[in-house]
């Protein structure tokens, strides 16, 4: 039970899922760029880094990884996800499926993301060329193959901390922070 992905969100508490402003994909794109997406999720042979087809291999001690399409295609990309399922998937790493995504993923990075500027990034993508084509399915070595495992490591090490303005710098310098964190 406790390695069931709502576990998580029992035990540690629900962060809100619903943005509180209009979308801006100004700031979607400097989200987009300040988080790397583009180096996982790109098309190897794509130069401009906007076909986000997935699939280059991320070869670990644990397998390999193979990041999946994030453009804005209906059938193979996030194109019928909703903002709360991307919302939840980027800042707890839980699938619309109700999977826990391996922390290859960099969600634990994305914790301390507003639902804002995570509903911005996934206002961006949305923007981004659809693609076809399914990434191709991990490859991962017994016992990294049961994903169940992934909910200890989330009770274990996945905080619930959100990264809170430091009064005593400027605004320039907690965006920075922000940035980087």
């Amino acid at each position: 039970m406790a390695t069931h992905p709502q576990a998580y969100t029992v035990l540690r508490g629900d962060r809100a899922l619903e943005p509180t402003r209009a979308r801006d994909l100004e700031n979607g794109k400097t989200l987009f760029n300040a988080s790397g997406c583009a180096s996982c999720h790109a098309a190897s042979d794509d130069e401009t880094r906007m076909k986000l087809s997935g699939g280059k291999p991320l070869v670990t001690p644990f397998g390999t990884f193979h990041p999946p399409n994030i453009s804005p295609d209906k059938k193979d990309g996030i194109g019928e996800w909703s903002e709360a399922e991307f919302i939840r998937a980027m800042r707890e790493g839980v699938s619309p499926q109700g999977q826990h995504y391996y922390p290859a993923f960099p969600y634990s990075s994305y914790r301390g993301m507003s639902a804002d500027d995570v509903a911005d990034i996934f206002a961006y993508l949305k923007s981004l060329p659809a693609v076809e084509g399914k990434a191709p399915a991990h490859d991962l070595a017994f016992p990294f193959s049961i994903r169940q495992g992934v909910g200890f490591w989330k009770l274990l090490y996945l905080t619930s901390s959100v990264i809170t303005p430091d009064t005593k710098q400027s605004a320039e310098w907690n965006r920075g922070r922000y940035l980087v964190e």
